[in-house]
């Protein structure tokens, strides 16, 4: 207690005897009086923690472009004039603005089989467009989002640039369904296309995707998947070759060349090239490319592979080289037109315009779910503010209502310390002290038990909209103090005004 009154400049011991007198008749029997003002601070900083935290929650499933985006699919009942005129009209910046729109783009959504690695089934998975420049990517694979678990997390302006135009960004639902046991170090999947087994780059493995798809991909490689690969050159038509190209996890190339010799004989083998080709991070792959003496078209080439396969003590894998051309950027026929909204304010709005002007009806399930969005967003701020007001209102109350009444059953005895030559500037301080001192004590108690609430639903929950390091919620703290003590120090100022006689005597002028 000593080293306490130290640090608040309470030195000399009759200054000590007073502060700790007056602290305890403050303080109340047992410091009942401290432990009601820490129960009324504890309920006020928790009510403020949730709904800080509440309001952060909201605030992320707001700027969710998951949540911010109205689909409007292009059914036949939308001409084509229509879809012209749509992509002109919100082409203007004038006309996003004044719907608080922040883009629009087109994409489709259809289904692709993918290679289940350990079985060797093939299984459709659903897969969506999205532009590699576009504000949904990004929001993707924002790095400060969470949803990126393995793979490329870029910061948003990255987000173009860096992105190869034919690979993939996945679920770790998808590639965990699909058999693959390190999904978060994954860098290739395996697909079917046309019959042969492609591999395509990974950029990302993530929690969830919209429209509940399983993968994405710009619109230049679901052309490539969906056109014929002999007019788009994805797959090259090798016809005759004396290549023949495999995978294999077996990095000993002495190993593989002694198989492939022994299954193939020397008079169709020749030598073999080793080259490093990675599907995994976690575990070394390599591609072969065996050179054989003899031209050979596609079927001889895949009976040879087989060939390889059969009774080998490693894996061997087929593998067709794919040509990502810069061709084929451009969706035909997109199914859906996508508004991706920056604010949801003006949801109800934009229907009403599409209603209007082209007879497009946007589904009120879309347009209501977003109003509730900013509606309860907005409703959460108010009730944090009307939280905040009362809870200082209460406090600020509490601590004054008991000092004054202190000082009015003590009016006496001040009376007398003034006759007796103590100061106001000395009372002003002492008592200006034990109030501080009064609530710093009532806030850490109130701190330690909001952080144990913390603590307690992190452990039950894994996650809870209690925020704790919000500076909202420090600077409230602050607030309450400075309120706290200003008001104390006024009343104090108030009492001390009156004559020492005033006061020993009860007397009011």
């Amino acid at each position: 207690m000593n080293h306490l009154l130290h640090i608040l400049g309470v030195r000399k011991e009759f200054q000590q005897l007073f502060f700790a007198n007056e602290y305890r008749t403050l303080a109340g029997r047992a410091n009942a009086w401290v432990l009601l003002l820490s129960a009324i601070l504890f309920l006020t900083l928790l009510a403020l923690g949730f709904a800080i935290g509440g309001m952060k929650a909201l605030s992320q499933r707001m700027d969710d472009p998951f949540t911010n985006w109205v689909d409007l699919q292009i059914s036949r009942s939308v001409s084509d004039d229509d879809i012209r005129d749509i992509r002109r009209t919100f082409s203007a910046q004038a006309m996003k603005d004044s719907f608080l729109l922040k883009d629009v783009s087109e994409y489709v959504v259809w289904r692709e089989q993918f290679v289940d690695v350990a079985s060797g089934q093939l299984f459709y998975r659903k897969g969506r467009t999205v532009d590699l420049g576009g504000e949904l990517l990004q929001k993707i694979l924002d790095a400060k989002g969470g949803n990126v678990l393995g793979g490329t997390a870029l910061p948003l302006a990255d987000t173009a640039a860096a992105l190869p135009p034919c690979g993939l960004v996945v679920t770790v639902q998808m590639l965990e369904g699909l058999g693959y046991e390190a999904p978060f170090s994954q860098k290739k999947i395996q697909m079917d296309l046309d019959g042969r087994r492609i591999y395509l780059d990974l950029i990302a493995v993530v929690k969830s995707l919209p429209n509940l798809c399983d993968f994405a991909c710009s619109p230049h490689l679901f052309n490539l998947l969906t056109q014929p690969a002999d007019e788009t050159g994805f797959i090259a038509a090798e016809g005759s070759s004396n290549i023949l190209r495999f995978l294999s996890g077996e990095g000993d190339e002495g190993k593989v060349a002694a198989w492939a010799g022994g299954q193939l004989g020397t008079a169709v083998f020749n030598n073999l090239k080793q080259s490093d080709y990675t599907l995994n991070e976690r575990q070394p792959s390599y591609l072969y490319e065996a050179v054989l003496n003899d031209f050979l078209d596609e079927t001889a080439r895949t009976g040879l592979l087989g060939k390889l396969q059969a009774g080998a003590a490693f894996e061997v894998l087929p593998f067709v080289e794919t040509s990502c051309n810069d061709q084929y950027g451009h969706i035909a026929n997109p199914y859906y037109m996508a508004f991706n909204f920056g604010r949801l304010d003006r949801v109800r709005a934009f229907r009403q315009f599409m209603q209007e002007r082209y007879g497009i009806e946007i589904s009120m399930d879309q347009v209501e779910a977003k109003e509730n969005f900013a509606l309860v967003s907005r409703l959460t701020l108010f009730m944090a503010v009307v939280l905040f007001v009362f809870g200082v209102g209460s406090i600020v109350s509490f601590i004054n209502s008991l000092l004054r009444t202190h000082l009015e059953k003590i009016k006496p005895n001040l009376g007398t310390f003034k006759a007796f030559g103590l100061s106001n500037g000395f009372l002003k301080n002492i008592y200006g002290k034990i109030v501080l001192f009064f609530l710093s004590l009532a806030t850490v108690l109130a701190a330690a038990g909001v952080l144990l609430v913390f603590f307690i639903e992190k452990m039950l929950s894994g996650t809870g909209y209690l925020d704790v390091a919000d500076y909202r919620l420090l600077g409230a703290c602050a607030f309450i103090l400075l309120a706290g003590l200003l008001l104390t120090q006024w009343t104090i100022r108030r009492t001390l005004l009156d004559s020492p006689g005033n006061l020993i005597y009860g007397r009011e002028e």
